[in-house]
């Protein structure tokens, strides 16, 4: 497990298309990259300012990537690699909190081009093992937000037992509010608590060893 496992925002997203950044449908593009964590609770306005929701460009407009990231330093953003699709332009939402209102709900948001994505060299698609991807983001395009927010600070220290205990980790993104259910179109976060690898071998999650990988 790799650590701050980043709150999880990396995968929880949905398929559905973004009527702010286009009025396309993205269904079969990204059916894989639908979140696999459903509910919680809408998000605090202010509290994540460093929540990026991943964008496509096609044919100059944008659209949601059905993924979302983090804000990491001034010109980088964390994702998914099961997100990333080749020969595809790539794009960020830093900041967004109501993904179909063109005010965000009154944050403020920036968007900004990725000039180069960096995928894990180990990533492996049929174990999601290193399942991370960078965004290089075009710097010229961040304008004053890096001056009023800051990217949130990952986790650079080892796996250690504090995250052995049940200790709650929290989730964000736009997916289901209720599972088979409708995406949500604000920012939704939920409190999960972190298992060790012992405690997923047990009942009810009965995971094999040779099913967890670190």
């Amino acid at each position: 497990m790799l650590l701050n496992l980043f709150f999880i925002v990396l995968t929880l997203g949905s398929h559905v298309g973004n009527a702010m950044d286009g009025d396309r449908s993205l269904r079969r593009r990204l059916n894989d990259t639908v979140g696999k964590i459903v509910g919680g609770n809408t998000a605090p306005l202010g509290k994540y300012p460093w929540f990026a929701r991943l964008l496509i460009q096609e044919n100059g407009s944008w659209f949601w990537a059905g993924c979302g990231g983090s804000w990491v330093a001034r010109n980088w953003v964390m994702t998914a690699a099961h997100c990333i699709r080749p020969s595809t332009d790539y794009g960020v939402m830093i900041g967004s909190v109501c993904r179909t209102d063109v005010n965000n709900c009154g944050q403020p948001q920036v968007r900004v081009a990725a000039t180069d994505v960096y995928v894990h060299p180990d990533y492996d698609s049929n174990t999601f093992n290193n399942d991370f991807a960078l965004f290089k983001l075009d710097e010229t395009q961040l304008g004053s937000y890096p001056n009023d927010y800051d990217p949130v600070t990952p986790h650079y220290g080892s796996y250690t037992t504090e995250y052995n205990q049940g200790r709650p980790l929290w989730t964000l993104g736009f997916g289901t509010t209720s599972l088979g259910g409708s995406t949500t179109t604000e920012l939704y976060h939920v409190s999960l608590n972190s298992l060790s690898n012992e405690q997923c071998t047990e009942s009810p999650y009965s995971y094999s060893q040779t099913q967890i990988t670190d």
